[in-house]
């Protein structure tokens, strides 16, 4: 607001590149808990640690523990902020302790990009997961395995081989909201066949109210059969007073 009244606006386009911080800038949390399904009976304790750092504003850094008894997986990766867009790479090295006589071990490389386009308004995300050895478990998949064989069950769970993820988000002229478009395929180790999924989406708001509408198709491997969902989303302020919730 200027000293004669007038009112300038100005508008920066930004898309938060993926896992990046500014320069100078470090986040991180802690975790404590315990692990709970109701399909496994045991409920162990776990830790766990990130911090994001940036050493620029074209470089962050950034990592992870994850602790318990029988699980345990070290993260580290890198974000660099282009012209091109945001591309990061990390890796995953965990250990699991199925029983007393089997230890599994392995390694999960992610290879993530982003992208905004200023003269359409379109964010364009596309994360590539490779789970390149067998060995690899994430932490709920070591749980059910070690609850298998507690059991005395041989049956194992699909181990993750390789997941291909896309997003697209187009925002279109004030007053007609934006649509979404996403896709997914993944495959698996000790399968064949492979899981795909799709949705489309549609989101804008009319007077008070927010509202979004979604459908999505995603294949059985085992049937080949589709299977579709519709979701409707409403969002709506409810005044009490002074304060505002949302409903």
């Amino acid at each position: 607001t200027e000293a004669d009244g007038r009112v300038l606006v100005s508008r920066v386009p930004f898309a938060a590149p993926v896992n990046a911080v500014r320069e100078g800038v470090t986040n991180y949390s802690l975790t404590l808990g315990t692990y709970r399904n109701r399909l496994v009976n045991s409920k162990p304790g776990l830790a766990q640690a990130t911090v994001r750092h940036g050493f620029s504003n074209t470089i962050t850094g950034y990592g992870g523990l994850m602790l318990s008894p029988v699980y345990h997986a070290g993260n580290a990766g890198v974000a660099l902020n282009t012209g091109l867009g945001a591309f990061g790479v990390d890796i995953t090295q965990a250990s699991a302790e199925i029983s007393s006589q089997e230890t599994r071990r392995g390694h999960s490389v992610r290879l993530s990009y982003g992208k905004w386009l200023e003269p359409t308004s379109t964010s364009i995300s596309i994360a590539a997961y490779r789970y390149s050895s067998r060995g690899y478990l994430g932490f709920e998949d070591a749980m059910s395995l070690r609850d298998l064989h507690t059991r005395g069950q041989g049956t194992v769970p699909d181990l993750n081989r390789n997941r291909f993820q896309a997003i697209l988000n187009q925002s279109l002229p004030d007053g007609y909201g934006s649509f979404s478009l996403s896709g997914s395929i993944q495959n698996y180790w000790n399968r064949s066949g492979r899981d795909t999924q799709y949705t489309v989406g549609y989101a804008n708001s009319y007077r008070r109210l927010n509202y979004s509408v979604t459908a999505g198709r995603r294949q059985n491997f085992r049937s080949g059969e589709w299977d579709n969902q519709v979701m409707v989303n409403l969002n709506f302020p409810l005044s009490f007073g002074s304060h505002t919730a949302y409903a």
